[in-house]
This record gives structure tokens, sequence and C-alpha cells, in this order.
């Protein structure tokens, strides 16, 4: 059995209000996922730009703009797929200093092969880029969105 070995929860209490579109203010995107860590203070929005393009925006809970920790206001993903992928389900995950983020294209126009899923993680402290790239073709029936956790902080 693997147990894992989580941080402690944080005793702090955050209150904001956020208004409807106040979480990610980019013109023409759609947010598609919300990480808060408590713990570290961070709010992370994953949101798509003109139906094409996916970034995650760092924040500080306790305040606006960028977190003071984090490498930089954005974290982007790689290039690799970005052209030809179609974002349809998306699922952002956080351990310590590490974000990751699913991403699974659903459209029923593409063929199997064309429907891919693909995995990318970042060390938010350190970088704005990807360190670690996982991507695949999505099987015939399946639901294409796997479910991921972390291990350990490393």
């Amino acid at each position: 059995m693997i147990f894992p070995v989580l941080p402690k929860p944080s005793q702090q209490s955050i209150r904001r209000k956020w208004l409807p579109g106040t979480l990610c203010s980019v013109p023409n995107s759609d947010n598609l996922n919300v990480l808060m860590d408590p713990a570290q203070n961070l709010i992370a929005v994953a949101y798509v730009v003109d139906d094409k393009t996916v970034y995650i925006n760092l924040e500080a809970l306790d305040g606006d703009g960028v977190h003071p920790q984090a490498a930089g206001e954005r974290l982007s993903l790689s290039d690799d797929l970005e052209n030809t992928f179609d974002t349809t389900f998306v699922r952002l995950r956080g351990l310590g200093r590490h974000i990751a983020l699913s991403r699974y294209s659903n459209n029923e126009n593409r063929t199997s092969l064309d429907k891919v899923w693909e995995l990318q993680i970042w060390d938010w402290k350190y970088s704005t880029t990807s360190c670690s790239i996982f991507s695949g073709a999505v099987p015939d029936g399946s639901s294409g969105l796997a479910d991921f956790g972390f291990l350990g902080n490393n």
C-alpha cells in the first residue's frame, strides 16, 4: 500500500469575495479550473483564450496581484500540441511547489486517433514553463480524462 504524505492543513482563514468574471479578466477567455492552496496563500486559475491557448495565472489568496513566491504571473503550456489541441476538459492539481494540469479533447468531429490527452507539471516557484510533459492518444471508448495525484513533493 502507498500512503501519501500530505502537508499539514492551514489553520488560517481567508475571506474573499470574487465577483463573476474577476478570477480571470483576460479578454476572450474562459475559466477552465481553479486550484486554491490556503497553506501557500495560492490561487491558480486555468483558462483558455480564444478556444485555443491555455494558461494558468498565479495569484495570492489574501490580496490582488501575482503571488510573491511565483516565478511569474502566468504559467504557459508547451507549444508541442498547442496548435492542434482543442481543450475540452481540464483538471488542475497542486502539491507544494508543483502544479499539474491534465487536459483532454473530446471533440466529436475528430477520429479516435486525433483525440489526445496531455499532462504538464510546473515547479511554479522557479519556472513559468513546464518541467514534465506527458501525452498520448485516447483509446476508443475511454472517457479520456484520467485521475492523477502526487506521491510526494519531489
